[in-house]
């Protein structure tokens, strides 16, 4: 199943998102800081967009967040919001009555509050901690001189948060107000684990208080209930700054007590101020090396058990907290932690503890064993998703594994069901239905675009009708003169990509001159030849300036002419340009425009003698003979290649047949047509080849750098532990088995790469020196100079077998990189729409249990 992750800067995202993948969902990530949760144009033009080029099961964000709401409610996505804070006041936006919204509250009283604003979508479900990650960090010498303290407190003193105090509530209440507000903060003050303030201020004492504080109303689209306001946002924080900075007073008195707080501590005059505690990486550590933890939690959480919990259980702490009644629903108290009934008790239950060490250790494992028991990420989650099981009437558990098979069906037929639309339109001759029908794809806000339409067939449709809408004379078009269905289009479309690739990268005359006959003699119209350069040429100012030459060879100036003087891909102040302007023209008859721009290059080139005749081009073989007369040792290279596309691997042969030599080197072909699986197939061609070098590479890779074998040569000299090598990949393997989920500071990639509709260089992180190592590389193209079995024995299908021969290199001693390339060696044509299905889930779990200790390494 998928789901969209909304990250926008909350507490535990990182670990919920990490969770979900790790349960089997594909997650696709979308980060972005809110201007407003309500209203962030920006942020709704991303959504719309996300939502509208695949099909999502559902959105899930930490806390509720009502612009999501009402994207989701357009879609008709479900909307999981996970609230973890309190107050959180976007719940009393309107929004939340939405039936797409499935709202899980950690407080089980302020769930019951909101239910009744969405009856059915509102649920109680406690938070949950990340004991694998705790559990990963180690505690040094060195921690425990740091952050070992008697008594530690994590967290705000909120002086620098109220409302009540920025706006100067006690000056601007009348007297007899002010003097019951007093009133209420300070009996609050002498009880413990049950608020007073929702039973004593009244609607009426609500309305009279907002009258003088008189906050910016909410929006009009907000429920605005005063007062939850008077209470949570106005006097519930006061008395939770009030109760703090009284206890931390309180200890410091009798013991040393550690204040990790970013809030201004001129209060807490005796307590120990250490500044801010990362979460991440400092907090856990504090939380284990301290002796005792204390929780202080805010009066707005009224039963729940607040995150700060979870975390001190969870990192092996000892914890101190006041009395929360959902405590008894998980803990033993006194058993797996303990409470205070007030000041006095807390006071001396520290100085007990202190003494009793023994007691206190018992206390804190029985507390990470129920915390490691019950209140996992993925534990909570799974919750979660039963509840979801329940109302949508839906197995999810099945469908993380099914989703995939079902979704991928559903979507194949509805896209046949349009390529037969399209067919019967385009044989009737019906060309504006069939240009409506494809237009449809992209502009409509639901249905088949969600599910990712543009398959390969449609994609090539969507070329050959915008072509089609160029023609000046439609009726006359040769494109669909002899239209004989949709395969005759992809084969004619996928030739002439292949051909004008090949005039791109200049490989043999002959392809020029074919292009040049095809547009000659009419078969193909030159608007065809526009559109497919649009979408599949990488460099598109060398191939027109190199057509443009095809054309003026073959006579066909007007040609020519129209592909110089397209500015959209050619600088027309670039000096060759201007030449090929004037020698074409000049063979046109335009002798005295011709000789405008010939004016135009001698003053671009004052210094250089009478320019020789001849179309001006990148001379990419001025190295070829020195590279390949180039004194090396003998060494056979062997491309192994697993194919199931006579066309896609022909193609690849072509530009294999195209790389320059090493000179005393040979290369061979092994194609593997009987697959069943690539880690098998490969260990076959290793074993059947005795190469020194095998490159391993998939069947739609095509080797464009011709001096490609000569860089592999030096690679491999300059260091002989090197024994594999890619074009991309990261310094970093991720926890999860993905690779290119990682941080993209880690994430390298040298390649052109061309999707349907999407060619473009694909460089990320370009390498700087002569190669950069790498703990995993990509299997669009691997380079080997050791024969290390791959793992046929786990992997059997086609997934995970790049990085897990990656890591089966690291295993025996020998590097994994990625070179630097001036030139990329390849340009991977991808198929379009490859789905990943329910086999990649089941092979990353296998991958991740095979190499979790090196994952774990990492990620410590």
């Amino acid at each position: 199943m998928v789901v969209l992750f909304y990250k926008w800067n909350i507490l535990s995202e990182d670990d919920v998102c990490m969770t979900l993948k790790n349960m089997g969902f594909e997650v696709v990530e979308y980060a972005r800081e809110l201007k407003s949760p309500d209203y962030d144009m920006d942020c709704l033009d991303d959504l719309r967009t996300l939502l509208g080029e695949r099909t999502y099961d559902f959105v899930f964000t930490m806390n509720f967040v009502p612009l999501i709401s009402r994207v989701c409610n357009i879609f008709k996505i479900p909307y999981i919001s996970w609230v973890v804070d309190s107050p959180e006041i976007t719940l009393y936006s309107k929004a939340l009555a939405f039936p797409c919204n499935y709202v899980f509250i950690f407080d089980r009283k302020m769930a019951q509050k909101f239910a009744e604003y969405n009856p059915g979508h509102i649920f109680y479900m406690p938070l949950g901690t990340n004991i694998e990650t705790w559990d990963q960090i180690e505690i040094t010498d060195q921690d425990k001189k740091l952050y070992t303290e008697d008594v530690v407190f994590i967290g705000s003193l909120y002086n620098e948060k109220t409302k009540y105090d920025s706006f100067e509530i006690e000056k601007i209440l009348p007297e007899y107000l002010k003097g019951y507000v007093k009133g209420v903060l300070d009996a609050q003050l002498q009880v413990y684990g049950y608020n007073l303030l929702e039973d004593v201020i009244t609607d009426e004492i609500a309305a009279e208080f907002k009258k003088y504080a008189d906050w910016v109303p909410l929006q009009e689209d907000y429920n605005e209930v005063v007062k939850d306001i008077v209470v949570d946002e106005f006097l519930g924080i006061k008395c939770t700054q009030m109760e703090r900075i009284h206890l931390l007073n309180a200890i410091s008195e009798q013991a040393k007590v550690s204040l990790y707080t970013k809030s201004d501590t001129t209060a807490v005059p005796k307590v120990c101020v250490k500044g801010i505690a990362r979460y991440e990486d400092e907090m856990p550590k504090i939380f284990r090396c301290s002796k005792i933890n204390i929780n202080i939690s805010l009066k707005s959480i009224q039963t729940g058990l607040p995150l700060r919990i979870l975390d001190i259980l969870g990192n092996q702490g000892f914890l101190i907290s006041n009395y929360q009644s959902e405590m008894e629903d998980f803990f033993e108290i006194g058993k797996d932690l303990v409470i205070y009934e007030d000041e006095k008790d807390l006071v001396e239950k520290i100085n007990y503890y202190l003494e009793h060490e023994d007691e206190r250790k018992e206390i804190a494992r029985n507390g990470y064993e129920k915390v490691r028991k019950y209140f996992t990420w993925e534990n909570r989650l799974s919750d979660i998703f039963k509840i979801m099981e329940e109302i949508l009437q839906k197995d999810i558990s099945h469908s993380i594994a099914q989703g995939k098979k079902s979704e991928h069906e559903d979507k194949k037929k509805q896209e046949k069901e349009l390529e037969c639309n399209i067919d019967e339109a385009l044989k009737q001759k019906d060309y504006e239905k069939a240009c409506d029908l494809i237009q449809n794809i992209y502009f409509q806000e639901s249905g088949l675009f969600n599910l990712e339409l543009l398959n390969t067939n449609l994609a090539v449709i969507y070329i050959y009708l915008q072509a089609f809408l160029l023609e000046s004379d439609r009726h006359e078009s040769e494109l669909f003169h002899s239209y004989r269905g949709i395969e005759q289009l992809v084969h004619q479309y996928f030739h002439l990509k292949f051909l004008m690739r090949r005039n791109e990268f200049d490989l043999d005359e002959c392809y020029q001159e074919e292009l040049a006959e095809y547009v000659r003699t009419e078969k193909i119209p030159y608007e065809l030849i526009h559109m497919i350069s649009e979408y599949s040429i990488i460099n598109k100012k060398e191939f027109y300036n190199r057509a443009a030459y095809t054309f003026y060879k073959a006579k066909m100036y007007d040609k020519s002419v129209m592909l110089l003087f397209d500015e959209n891909k050619i600088d027309p102040s670039d000096s060759r340009v201007l030449y090929n302007l004037y020698l074409t023209l000049y063979e046109a008859g335009e002798k005295e425009l011709a000789k405008q721009y010939l004016f135009q290059y001698r003053q671009l080139n004052s210094d250089e003698e009478e320019a020789v005749n001849g179309f001006k081009l990148l001379n990419r073989n001025q190295q070829a003979e020195e590279m390949k007369a180039m004194n090396t040792s003998s060494k056979k290279f062997c491309f192994i290649i697993c194919t199931n596309n006579e066309a896609y691997f022909s193609e690849c042969k072509l530009y294999i047949s195209q790389l320059y030599i090493p000179h005393g080197c040979e290369i061979e072909i092994l194609a593997i047509t009987d697959a069943t699986g690539i880690t098998e197939a490969y260990n076959r061609a290793m074993k059947q080849s005795n190469a020194d070098y095998k490159i391993y590479m998939h069947q739609d890779v095509m080797l464009v750098n011709r001096y490609m074998l000569f860089d592999i040569l030096q690679i491999f000299s300059l260091d002989s532990k090197i024994g594999l090598i890619g074009v991309a990949g990261t310094t970093r393997m991720p926890e999860n088995g993905v690779w290119w989920e990682d941080d993209e500071k880690d994430d390298y990639r040298e390649l052109y790469q061309d999707v349907i509709l999407g060619a473009e260089s694909s460089r990320i992180n370009e390498v700087k020196e002569d190669f950069i190592e790498v703990e995993a590389v990509d299997g669009v193209l691997m380079v080997t100079s050791k024969d290390i079995p791959w793992r046929s024995d786990i992997f059997t299908g086609w997934h995970h077998y790049d990085v897990s021969q990656s890591m089966e290199f690291r295993r025996k001693g020998y590097k994994v990189v990625i070179p630097k390339q001036s030139a990329f060696w390849c340009l991977h044509d991808q198929e379009c729409n490859k789905d990943l299905g329910t086999a990649y889930g089941k092979s990353r779990r296998i991958f991740v249990e095979e190499y979790k200790k090196e994952l774990e390494r990492k990620a410590r």
